[in-house]
């Protein structure tokens, strides 16, 4: 449903990943996946996956986005994301 050049992005379950890549094929290349932790010491509890229709470019896997700090609190980026004030950056 999108034009060449389009963009796809879906956050999900990392349980999902094998079928989010199986349903993009070949017609999307540029794909990048960010996992999102709940804590920096804790595995991924969702991903950011990114692609284009069309592109040519190859898989990409991003460093991770922690969502809390030791103490508990949001981290900065998270706070700032938010917030609405930045963007999580699916480009590396």
């Amino acid at each position: 449903m999108l034009r060449p050049g389009g963009a796809f992005v879906a956050i999900h379950r990392p349980q999902a990943l094998g079928d989010i890549l199986s349903g993009l094929g070949r017609g999307f290349g540029d794909l990048r996946i960010k996992p999102i932790q709940p804590r920096a010491d804790a595995p991924a509890a969702r991903l950011l996956v990114a692609g284009r229709k069309g592109g040519r470019g190859p898989l990409g896997l991003l460093a991770p986005f922690a969502l809390h700090g030791p103490d508990g609190r949001f981290t900065p980026e998270a706070d700032a994301a938010q917030r609405g004030e930045s963007v999580v950056e699916l480009t590396g």
